[in-house]
């Protein structure tokens, strides 16, 4: 195993007014990764939260306006492991349960008549893959998947994929967090897929393929060699904080919560170094 530290430095000159505190995604241990543990700066007020349906944990934490600029460390372990069963189970969302559109793409797939669900999942992915044109992009498409040819980025392709998956009936899961490339120290936000068929563990990122434009995608993580580590499993995350109702699309980075159950990404500078002793962290 190797280990890894990710620091995650808030880049805000001050907190946002209002705000009532910040909301840090707890990484998952999944089947690629070991989470060691996480520590913040001793003079924030901290406790765990989860979301509603106990799947992801994250430090709900609150502190002076001059911490506004305090880093945070999680020591992440990179190693083959077995996959988690929590996060391949079915669950609501709403960016995730197939529309019509989704429905009438799959029935255009034709697998009634394939038995084999490993020849049905690789149809799934070569026609999520041929259906669109990679587009790094902030905002996402609205552009149904009846659609001829589609612009995506990461959030887009993953999505279609998920519905389509979810119509076969293949276990899968959706992670979201950070990929640093080979060479590199800064990480970005990414997001891929796991599956799991007849028995076999499988990542897909149809989106790094299209990125380097790789006409077949074949399972496997790092299409794009580089490290990921994933900060949070599944996709719409709700958590009840005091009595209040948060919902958000993902928990890749860290967000400010405000009164009224919203929330706004935190602005951040994440980096990644090797580790030989990983830290004791709560």
């Amino acid at each position: 195993m190797s280990n890894y530290r990710l620091q995650v430095e808030l880049d805000e000159d001050s907190i946002p007014e209002g705000a009532l505190g910040a909301l840090f995604p707890v990484p998952p241990t999944t089947a690629d990764q070991e989470f060691m543990g996480m520590k913040l700066p001793p003079t924030w007020t901290t406790r765990t939260v989860s979301t509603q349906d106990g799947r992801q944990s994250a430090m709900l934490a609150s502190f002076a306006p001059k911490d506004a600029r305090s880093l945070v460390h999680m020591d992440i372990g990179l190693r083959p492991g077995p996959f988690v069963e929590a996060h391949f189970a079915p669950r609501e969302g709403r960016n995730t349960v197939p529309g019509d559109d989704a429905v009438e793409l799959f029935r255009s797939l034709d697998l009634d008549g394939i038995a084999d669900e490993r020849a049905r999942l690789r149809r799934i992915v070569d026609r999520i893959s041929e259906k669109f044109v990679y587009k790094h992009s902030t905002g996402r498409t609205d552009a149904p998947l009846t659609c001829d040819l589609l612009t995506g980025n990461c959030l887009d392709i993953n999505s279609a994929l998920m519905k389509l998956l979810r119509l076969a009936n293949v276990k899968h899961a959706y992670y979201i967090g950070y990929f640093v490339e080979e060479g590199q120290s800064a990480a970005g936000r990414h997001c891929w897929v796991s599956t799991v068929s007849q028995g076999r563990y499988e990542n897909w990122d149809i989106a790094h393929h299209l990125k380097r434009d790789v006409q077949r995608v074949e399972a496997g993580l790092n299409p794009i060699a580089g490290l990921r580590f994933a900060m949070s499993s599944g996709w719409d995350p709700v958590f009840d904080l005091d009595s209040m109702k948060v919902e958000m699309h993902h928990l890749a980075t860290p967000r400010w919560i405000f009164p009224d159950g919203s929330t706004a990404d935190c602005k951040v500078k994440a980096t990644v170094s090797q580790v030989t002793q990983p830290e004791a962290i709560a």
